[in-house]
C-alpha cells in the first residue's frame, strides 16, 4: 500500500477537522435545551474554552484549505475572511439566536470547503 501524498493527507486532515469542529459548532445554539435535558456537551462543560477551541479550529482548517487549493487571491481572501468572521462571531456572540446565525454561516463555509470533493 502506497503512502498518501502530502496534499492528500492535508485534505484528509482538513476534512477530519471540519467534521470534528462541526460537532461542537452545532451544540452552541442549543445550550439551554441541552442543560434542561441534562446533556453535558463541550459548550456546557467548558463554555469559554469550547468557543476558543472551535474558533481556533475554524481558522486552522480554513488556513490549511487556503494553502491546499489553487485559489486566486480574491477567492482565497473571501474564503479565509468568512472563516475569520465565523471564528470571531463564535467568540463574541453567545446567545441562541446569534449562535444559530453563526452556525448558518459556518454551514456555508463547510459546504464551500467540500466543493472540490464534489467536482
Amino acid at each position: 500500500m502506497d503512502w498518501l501524498e502530502a496534499e492528500e493527507l492535508r485534505s484528509l486532515l482538513c476534512c477530519a477537522l471540519l467534521i470534528f469542529t462541526t460537532f461542537s459548532a452545532h451544540d452552541f445554539p442549543d445550550v439551554g435545551g441541552d442543560k434542561t435535558s441534562g446533556r453535558r456537551t463541550f459548550p456546557i462543560v467548558a463554555p469559554s474554552a469550547s468557543r476558543w477551541f472551535v474558533s481556533a479550529m475554524v481558522i486552522f482548517w480554513t488556513t490549511m484549505i487556503c494553502y491546499s487549493w489553487s485559489l486566486d487571491f480574491v477567492s482565497r481572501s473571501l474564503f479565509f475572511g468568512l472563516g475569520v468572521v465565523i471564528a470571531v462571531r463564535f467568540l463574541l456572540f453567545r446567545d441562541s439566536l446569534r449562535d444559530r446565525r453563526t452556525l448558518s454561516l459556518y454551514k456555508v463555509l463547510g459546504f464551500a470547503a467540500l466543493m472540490p470533493a464534489i467536482e
